[in-house]
Order: C-alpha cells, then structure tokens, then sequence
C-alpha cells in the first residue's frame, strides 16, 4: 500500500504538469492531490502542514488565475467575451492537431476568430487577441510554477 501511494503521488505530479497546459485538466489540483498521496504514504516523512498549507493555498490561486488571467489580459486589450472562447477553441484545436506549436499559436488565433466574428475591426480583434494570448500565456506558466512547487516537494521527500 505504501508503495503504491508513492507511485500513484508521483503519477499525479506528473499528470498535473501535462494539465497546467493541457485544457480540461486542472493540473495544480491533480499534483496537490499527489503531494497528499505521498504525505500519508508511510514510506515516507511526513510533509510538514505548512508545506501543506503553503501548496494548497498556491492550488487554490491557481484555479483563480486560471480563469481570470485571460478575462484581465483580454478586457486590458479591448476584448469581449468572444475573445475568451475563441482562444479556448483555438487551444482546444491547436492542442490536438497542430502540437507543439497549437498550443501557442491556437489561443492567439482562436481569440482574433472570436473578435472578428464579433464584428470588431481588423486592428481591434488583434489587440484583443493579442490580450486574450498573453492572459492565457501567463495563466499557463503561473500553472506550471505552481505544480513545478508542488512537485519539488513530492521529489524531495522520496530523496
């Protein structure tokens, strides 16, 4: 049993990273989950509260961030909603059919789509595209500090 809290801990944490950018996954709650598997796995020392504590506030902000960063970056840059869901459709098929570089390039253009299709003009949906991306961008690295935080902790405790 404690064996396999240590494996299943050390999945999560990876699981998490792979869903700080991949969407449809939360990836700082899938590692957070980890961290505890191996917090109670008795293989292992048990990880201080405070580490705990610390890891599941970061967790918490995160899922904030997630959904305000590009709501901030686009409104910022006179987006609307349309800007929102077009970046999200955009990662959506950037993801799956034009890796690595849909996952860059997808939310950009997915947000101009929305803006043009909200009948913004050309220099407009631009900037509101450009403002939806760097939302997203920053919400994603944010994402993957936090389960990169997280997952140093899950390392240094098997050590």
């Amino acid at each position: 049993m404690e064996v396999a809290l240590l494996v299943i801990g050390v999945i999560l944490a990876l699981v998490g990273v792979a869903g700080a950018v991949l969407p449809g996954l939360p990836g700082p709650p899938i590692s957070f989950v980890g961290l505890l598997c191996v917090h109670f796995s008795p293989a292992t020392s048990e990880i201080h509260w405070s580490v705990l504590l610390f890891t599941g506030v970061l967790t918490l902000i995160s899922l904030l961030v997630d959904y305000l960063l590009p709501l901030l970056g686009t409104k910022k840059f006179g987006g609307s909603k349309y800007g929102v869901m077009g970046a999200i459709a955009g990662l959506l098929v950037g993801v799956f059919f034009f890796p690595p570089f849909g996952i860059i390039l997808g939310p950009l253009i997915g947000a101009i789509a929305g803006e043009m299709l909200a009948n913004k003009e050309t220099n407009e949906a631009i900037m509101a595209g450009v403002g939806a991306f760097v939302g997203f961008m920053v919400s994603i690295v944010s994402k993957l500090v936090i389960c990169g935080i997280i997952g140093f902790f899950i390392f240094k405790n098997l050590i």
